[in-house]
């Protein structure tokens, strides 16, 4: 059973480079701590119906920018420090947004990684300029 820590899910570099929460801006803070908010009522409701740190997992995940080039640049860095299944996509016609979405490999999680995962997620997107729209999970 592989965990979120381990390597070839999401590698050690990929969580270390995003800088802190501390670096951020305030309004990449505030969406954090919302994120994070909702991960543990998230985490809640998952154990509820029977979730627990053995239960395997997908995550799907969504950002969201007005420039493609800040989508594409996120999808570079996600493909490089991940093995997610990632997609792009550009929706609207006068009004362009681009978004960029995944999948993570199933896998068991706490709600400490969730929380880690949560934030390396957030704060990745604010380096490349895309907002960390949300995620949802998934049993395999």
């Amino acid at each position: 059973m592989k965990s979120f820590r381990e390597p070839g899910l999401t590698r050690a570099s990929g969580f270390a480079d995003q800088g802190t929460e501390e670096d951020a801006d305030p309004l990449c803070r505030t969406l954090l701590h919302r994120h994070l908010a909702a991960a543990m009522e998230t985490w809640r409701l998952l154990q509820r119906n029977g979730v627990d740190e053995y239960s395997e997992l997908t995550l799907n995940f969504f950002y969201e920018t007005p420039e493609e080039e800040k989508a594409l640049a996120l999808l570079t860095h996600l493909k490089a420090e991940t093995d997610y299944e990632l997609d792009i996509a550009c929706k609207g016609f006068l009004r362009k947004r681009w978004r960029v979405s995944g999948t993570t490999p199933a896998s068991s999680l706490t709600l400490n990684l969730l929380n880690d995962w949560v934030r390396h997620m957030v704060l990745a997107g604010a380096r490349f300029g895309c907002g960390f729209l949300g995620w949802s999970a998934g049993l395999p």
